[in-house]
């Protein structure tokens, strides 16, 4: 006999819910106020790198069923070492600047609201 709700989600099985490439990329568009197309594009400027980055690093924390060559095709990208790298570059900048690994935890904190 359960004695919880049938909505009831016990809090160790809701953080493990599987969140949406389209959630992480809509959130860090709105954190970099960036577009989708910008995000998207060949670009190599500072600000749609990082926001890529940033969507690859996230991806690979709150999206495990996503393998990185299924993040890179979501970005327009061939390649799965270009996610692998953009995760390893944002793993180092969380590090050192306080402000960047800042900007990354709204990204996430905007992804469990």
């Amino acid at each position: 006999m359960n004695m919880f709700p049938k909505w009831y989600v016990p809090p160790h099985i809701r953080r493990r819910q599987k969140r949406s490439a389209s959630a992480v990329i809509q959130a860090v568009m709105t954190e970099f106020n960036i577009d989708k197309d910008n995000l998207t594009s060949n670009s190599r400027k500072k600000k749609p790198v990082r926001a890529r980055q940033v969507a690859w690093y996230v991806m690979s924390r709150n999206c495990p069923h996503m393998s990185y060559p299924q993040m890179a095709r979501i970005l327009n990208r061939i390649d799965h070492t270009t996610a692998l790298h953009g995760v390893r570059v944002v793993e180092h900048l969380v590090k050192i600047d306080g402000d960047f690994a800042a900007a990354v935890e709204r990204v996430e904190m905007a992804l469990h609201d």
